[in-house]
């Protein structure tokens, strides 16, 4: 109580925009300036956490300022979060976040300019700007009283968060301007779930079932013009990948939803986006380095489905980020199945023998590699066999492959990968075998086309008999009769191809 007595009684509740920005401005600028330390405005630092409260309303309030110009109070706020990257007479200024806040080691206060981007986005866009909370991911905001109000404010929010995305904007104090922000501050702050749905999902889909809204003709077009210069910024792999995730886990179904091809062109999934550039044997690395970040964080999220997720809407908004329905799994399924289609297709050019032809053609098998064993394992490996194996026949037993390894994390979980998620898994891990060994059919080097054909389905008839080896069983028993063993996973793949 104490704490929000002087925090009402300070003189910074009654700043303005224009002074908050003056105020900014001297404490960013005292050095260059030349101005009297001693002075209120530069010996006490007023833009915390804790007085977020106290100016946030009027940040808000800025709202009404035409687009795509943003009041002087938010170019004053970048400039003094932010540092520019280099002193090269470049036409945009890039700027990153400063180590620490200006002039909090004068006052003694620790100021985190992380800590004060995540105020800024939780305090003004998310509960001010969507009328929402940023804990309850699955919730739809409120809009602020009056109509034209919540679509102007939505307008600033997203404006807002293009910059912080790294979209370039005019600053009235520092010219072209864009912000480069580390990619976990994108994930985890930028480009959280309650502002993914709200401000992109809900927007651009609105009106998708013949219901006009009043502000589907300016705030769609801009969340549809903002994921459109989004996807066209020189971002490193990193900030793609953290870009996508955060919008995978808010809706798996993105892409679909907005009727765009963001997380799919962010991704590099396109084979001339992923080879293109003028050094074309790092873009590839570089995209396959992602690719496999991007498909552990899938199966990281497959693995969480629960049965829960379709009938109990509550355990959902309860543990949003660790609950996944089996609808949700489904479609993340799709998505690292049609990642791999892509992939397969990726192939060496005739008569190109070069160490980094060999290396894409490595990186590439791999991870088909990966996801086949995922989607075989965490499909069709049972229960842990009772027997113990046989000593002969554990000496020879080798190292546990990829399916092993997802069979131990599956047979880890504390609850069982539900029936129907099973059964998307089981279906598309037979769909991209067929579709490995038709790309395969078709390779360009006409020499190794059956080679490749053969590789494909020895890996996967390897990898089942590595599980039954390891003393997983290759079905469920729930769907097994009783005294039969059933037909060998090998067998299946035989009989299959």
């Amino acid at each position: 109580d104490q704490k929000n007595r002087s925090q009402s009684s300070s003189p910074f509740a009654t700043f303005s925009a224009e002074q908050i920005a003056i105020a900014l401005n001297l404490q960013t600028n005292s050095g260059v300036l030349n101005i009297d330390s001693t002075q209120p405005a530069l010996n006490e630092l007023f833009f915390t956490e804790d007085t977020m409260s106290l100016i946030s309303s009027t940040l808000v309030g800025t709202c009404g300022v035409n687009q795509p110009r943003t009041h002087l109070v938010w170019d004053a706020i970048w400039l003094y979060l932010t540092v520019s990257e280099s002193s090269d007479n470049s036409a945009v200024d890039k700027r990153q976040l400063r180590s620490q806040i200006v002039g909090s080691d004068k006052s003694g206060t620790h100021g985190n300019p992380v800590d004060m981007l995540a105020t800024i986005v939780n305090d003004v866009v998310v509960k001010k700007l969507l009328g929402g909370s940023a804990d309850d991911d699955n919730a739809q905001s409120e809009a602020p009283s009056g109509r034209r109000l919540a679509h102007t404010r939505r307008a600033l929010a997203l404006t807002l968060i293009g910059t912080m995305a790294g979209i370039e904007f005019v600053s009235s104090l520092s010219g072209r301007t864009s912000l480069s922000l580390d990619a976990d501050v994108l994930s985890s702050v930028i480009f959280q779930s309650h502002v993914v749905r709200n401000l992109f999902v809900n927007v651009i889909s609105a009106g998708a079932s013949g219901r006009q809204n009043q502000g589907d003709h300016t705030l769609k077009p801009k969340a549809l013009g903002l994921l459109n210069q989004m996807i066209e910024l020189p971002l490193k792999a990193d900030k793609r990948l953290a870009i996508c995730t955060a919008l995978v886990r808010c809706e798996p179904q993105f892409d679909g939803r907005t009727r765009t091809a963001t997380v799919h062109t962010l991704l590099g999934l396109n084979i001339a986006t992923a080879t293109r550039g003028d050094d074309e044997s790092s873009a590839t690395q570089e995209n396959f380095t992602m690719w496999n970040s991007f498909v552990k964080f899938l199966q990281n999220r497959i693995l969480q489905a629960s049965d829960q997720g379709e009938d109990d809407d509550a355990v959902l908004v309860e543990n949003s980020s660790s609950s996944v329905s089996t609808h949700e799994a489904a479609a993340l399924i799709d998505i690292m199945f049609n990642l791999a289609k892509q992939v397969s297709r990726i192939g060496a050019k005739e008569g190109d023998d070069s160490s980094e032809a060999a290396r894409a053609q490595k990186d590439r098998d791999s991870l088909l590699q990966e996801i086949t064993s995922f989607l075989l394992a965490a499909s069709f490996a049972g229960q842990l066999s009772d027997e113990k194996p046989k000593k002969k026949n554990r000496k020879r037993r080798k190292s546990a492959g990829k399916s092993v390894q997802i069979a131990d994390r599956v047979s880890g979980l504390d609850t069982t990968i539900p029936f129907e998620t099973r059964k998307v898994l089981s279906s598309r891990f037979f769909s991209l075998l067929t579709d490995s060994v038709n790309s395969a059919s078709h390779a360009s080097v006409s020499n190794r086309k059956e080679i490749e054909m053969l590789n494909v389905m020895m890996y996967a008839i390897n990898e089942c008999k590595d599980l039954e080896e390891h003393g997983y069983s290759v079905f469920p028993a729930e769907i097994r009769e009783e005294d039969d063993e059933g037909p060998t996973c090998a067998a299946i793949v035989f009989e299959l191809l």
